[in-house]
Parts: structure tokens; sequence; C-alpha cells
């Protein structure tokens, strides 16, 4: 995300939406994540099935790294604001409080909402 946020800004993008686009490119995709799962089931390879927490998890550093980048970083910066915003955000909390619900509730409290997850995404 750094060098392309230094890309996008030589060619003349203003900061936010240079950072907004670096951070796209530093993201996990759910695109990439749903082929090699894909792959994986073809050739009968087992992998362990929390492999999708990992995709929510490494959004994290993405998300931080965009916020970093949009608001830059300089002697003046707020570091208490800025985390706040950071761990505060929606983004963040969204992931996190997803996560915290999943592992609350338990496999089989969200067993009922499977149908709706697998059959509209499957790799």
């Amino acid at each position: 995300p750094i060098l392309a946020f230094a890309l996008l800004r030589g060619l003349r993008f203003d900061r936010v939406n240079a950072a907004a686009v670096a951070a796209h490119y530093g993201s996990v995709s759910a695109g990439t994540f749903a082929v090699v799962v894909a792959y994986l089931a073809a050739r009968e390879i087992f992998f362990e099935s929390y492999m999708p927490l990992f995709v929510a998890i490494l959004e994290i550093p993405a998300i931080l790294v965009g916020i970093l980048l949009a608001k830059g970083v300089s002697r003046d910066t707020d570091w208490k604001e800025l985390g706040r915003e950071i761990f505060l955000g929606k983004s963040i909390m969204l992931l996190l409080g997803g996560l915290l619900i999943g592992a609350i509730a338990g496999k089989e409290a969200i067993k009922p909402l499977e149908p709706l997850y697998t059959s509209m995404f499957k790799p």
C-alpha cells in the first residue's frame, strides 16, 4: 500500500483518494480466498475450517494503513485522536464485533444462519 500510495500521489491523486486506493491494494481479497478454497477442494486438499477468520483479521492492517496514509503523520499528530479513530471506527468495530459475536455464540448457535452464508458465497 505504501508503494501504491507514493505512485498515486506522483500521479497527482489527492491524499485521501490515493490512500483509499492504496489500502485496497493492501487488503485481503475475498475473491482470491474463494479461488484458493475452490482449488484446494477440487484437489481434495484438507485445510482448517477457521481459515476465513484470517480473511477478516487481515483486513484490519489494511484499514489501519489506509487511515494512517489518509491522515498523514507529522509532529503535530494527535495520536490519541488517531488511535480512537482507528480502533473505534466503524470498519474495525464491525470486524471485531462480528468475530466476538461468533466466538461467544459458538458453532451451534450460528448453525441456522449457515445456509445464508454458504449458499450465497460458495467458492
